[in-house]
């Protein structure tokens, strides 16, 4: 029943009118740390993809441009620091500009068959025995888990905000809070979808079987909470990341992804 009613509250429609449907809920930008909102865009059933598309380059683009809904979700959210939408192929959205990201799923089998969500999860990429334990993190791990996440985050990842630099501090405390909070371990989309904030191992820990068995534990907590799918982002540049996931046998979803300026 908690499920239900945080599914109910964090999803809404912000936008149904032919040929578009566009639906936003809340989430937490870990590597920034910031409250931001993820805005999911697709065709409306009053007017297929092939339709649209079909528009194009015969004097019907507009079509295919997604109003701008920056200013509408920023009066409604102001507490969200970012807006991300996620575009079906060949559209565009006003305001907004196209990020160099690929958005995975991960549609999760019944229990009975778990084994088969992901090629390999038990092993390195090489397929020898994982070595890692994984287990829920608690209140006294908070400093271990920071000074992990720090050190992730000085070998991986650039960060700024609107040409102001966060922290790396306040983004692990924050990070830290939206994790321990309820409602935040696995956030809620709509159909069933959780989405996965963060993953990531220490450059002293790769190449070990860790990642596959955090991805692994990540899995069995959304089947845990009846979710039926796992959505995540990943930087297009960042190499590592990309083949890990392919050698878990996951490709990129076939979306743009944008931020609102």
């Amino acid at each position: 029943r908690r499920d239900a009613q945080l599914r109910a509250h964090a999803m809404e429609c912000v936008l149904d009118e032919p040929p578009w449907v566009a639906h936003a809920f809340p989430w937490h930008h870990g590597s920034r740390g910031v409250p931001a909102g993820w805005v999911d865009v697709a065709w409306s059933a009053a007017r297929g993809s092939e339709a649209v598309l079909a528009g194009v380059g015969g004097g019907q683009e507009a079509a295919c441009i997604l109003p701008d809904l920056g200013a509408k979700l920023r009066m409604a959210h102001p507490e969200w620091a970012m807006i991300r939408m996620v575009l079906p192929p060949g559209a565009f959205a006003q305001g907004a500009a196209e990020l160099p990201l690929a958005l995975f799923s991960a549609p999760l089998l019944p229990a009975a068959d778990a084994a088969a969500d992901v090629a390999g999860c038990g092993g390195d990429a090489s397929g020898s025995s994982g070595v890692a334990n994984v287990r829920v993190a608690g209140d006294n791990d908070r400093m271990l888990w920071e000074r992990a996440f720090l050190e992730y985050r000085s070998s991986q990842i650039t960060r700024s905000i609107g040409g102001a630099a966060l922290s790396d501090e306040r983004a692990a405390g924050s990070t830290w809070k939206a994790y321990t909070s309820f409602e935040n371990r696995i956030y809620l989309a709509f159909d069933d979808a959780g989405l996965l904030s963060d993953i990531f191992v220490v450059p002293g820990a790769q190449s070990r079987g860790c990642g596959h068995r955090l991805f692994r534990a990540v899995l069995e907590a959304a089947r845990n909470r009846s979710l039926k799918e796992v959505r995540w982002f990943c930087l297009k540049s960042n190499v590592g990341a990309m083949k890990f996931y392919a050698t878990l046998g996951f490709s990129p979803l076939d979306v743009v992804i944008v931020q609102c300026s």
